[in-house]
């Protein structure tokens, strides 16, 4: 359909990025139902596995913060619907924990240009912060 054309106009985006979204949600629900052997609700100690094979990179406290969610919300079980929406939670929040993604989005804010971007040198700051950032920016360097 778009073979051709260097550009999509708005009508043509959104419906490349609602197809993505489907495909998205059917593989998860895919992943989901392998796992839990085909049942309606997993462990919620499986929640982590199912997460990391479903290819969310979960970077350090991730985990731990997901355990502790979970045990507070007194959840043994979790079916798909919940499981979805921890998967959108994590990825929307780029694997980071809840604290983790508001400290680096303080730090954006704080040193964003006026057009709403950050150079280089600011970007090194701001992921030296936390040493799994630093070793991550390392390797992609």
């Amino acid at each position: 359909k778009f073979q051709g054309r260097n550009s999509l106009d708005r009508e043509d985006f959104v419906s490349v990025v609602v197809a993505y979204q489907d495909t998205v949600a059917t593989q998860l629900e895919k992943v989901f139902r392998q796992i839990s052997g085909y049942v309606d609700n997993i462990d919620s100690n499986k929640v982590v596995n199912l997460l990391e094979e479903a290819g969310v990179p979960l970077m350090p406290g991730v985990k731990q913060e997901l355990a502790l969610q979970l045990s507070a919300e007194q959840k043994d079980k979790v079916n798909f619907h919940e499981f979805k929406n921890i998967y959108e939670d994590i990825i929307s929040r780029a694997s980071l924990t809840v604290g983790e993604h508001g400290r680096i989005s303080d730090l954006f804010e704080a040193t964003e240009d006026w057009d709403g971007t950050i150079g280089a040198e600011d970007l090194s700051r701001i992921l030296s912060w936390n040493e799994a950032f630093v070793s991550v920016a390392g390797e992609n360097a």
